[in-house]
This record gives structure tokens, sequence and C-alpha cells, in this order.
């Protein structure tokens, strides 16, 4: 099923309000079954909803006030990319890869993203996210970022 430029649109826009909703169910009924994620903060791509769903549930957990403001929308075919701000505060525990927690540091964040999002029949096939982690982790307190002087001072 071929997809116009508006409806790659609107779903990219869905797919945002979805999750600034909370809504894992609206979220995950947007994935192919098999979908594949890949995300800055796991070692491997995430495969099928169940996976994606928990990921995004630890999200959620970490930072149950996340918002997502979307800037730029690119649409290529069945594709598209986009860039935004995701912003919240961390009130839960982090999930690592390693499956041992960090404690919730109560700050807020601010990071923005992009990401590249291949459909296929109206729901995401692949979907490729990326952020800056250096940022992320300084912004939540756990990494002390090394302070620069102005050239000249």
């Amino acid at each position: 099923m071929a997809l116009e430029q508006n409806d790659v649109r609107r779903l990219c826009e869905r797919f945002a309000a979805l999750y600034s909703a909370h809504d894992l169910d609206g979220l995950i009924a947007m994935y192919a079954e098999d979908a594949e994620f890949q995300t800055a903060d796991q070692p491997e791509p995430l495969r099928g909803r169940t996976a994606i769903r928990q990921y995004l549930q630890a999200q959620f957990d970490a930072v149950p006030d996340v918002q997502v403001e979307l800037g730029t929308i690119q649409i290529d075919g069945s594709s598209f990319a986009d860039e935004g701000v995701v912003t919240g505060t961390n009130t839960g525990p982090i999930a690592q890869p390693t499956g041992e927690p960090l404690p919730a540091t109560g700050k807020v964040v601010r990071l923005p993203f992009g990401e590249f999002v291949e459909l296929a029949d109206g729901k995401v096939r692949r979907q490729r996210l990326y952020w800056d982690q250096l940022t992320a982790l300084s912004q939540l307190g756990l990494l002390e970022m090394p302070q620069t002087t102005a050239a000249g001072a």
C-alpha cells in the first residue's frame, strides 16, 4: 500500500502525539510485528513489538512527563526523517542495557533528537533514533562536562 506524502506526515505527527500522551498501546499498534528499532542507548537494535514496548515503557517510567515537540519533517516516499526536542523530568529509575537501573535524578532534560523511519504497509518497519548521550547524561547530573573558557581569556 503506497502512502501519499500527507499520509506519511500525519503518521509522523500521530506518532509524536501518542508518545507525548504516553499511549503505549497506540504507539505499539503503529509498528509492524517484525519492526526493528535502533536507538543510541542500546547496543543492538530492538526487534519486534514486545522488545519495543518494554523499551518505551521504561522511558515512560523514567520520565513520566516526557513530551516531544516536532521540528522539521522530511518525507521521501514511504520513509521520513524528523527532528525535534524531547523534554521531561527524570523521576523514575533509568533503565540500562545491563539491566542495572540508575536511580532517578529529579533533573529536567531537554534533548534534541533526529530519527529516520521506514514504513511498510502503513506501519513502522525500521526506526533509527539518535540523540547526544553526553548531553543527556550531563543534564541528568550523571556526567560532569568539562568547563570551557572563552578564546583569549
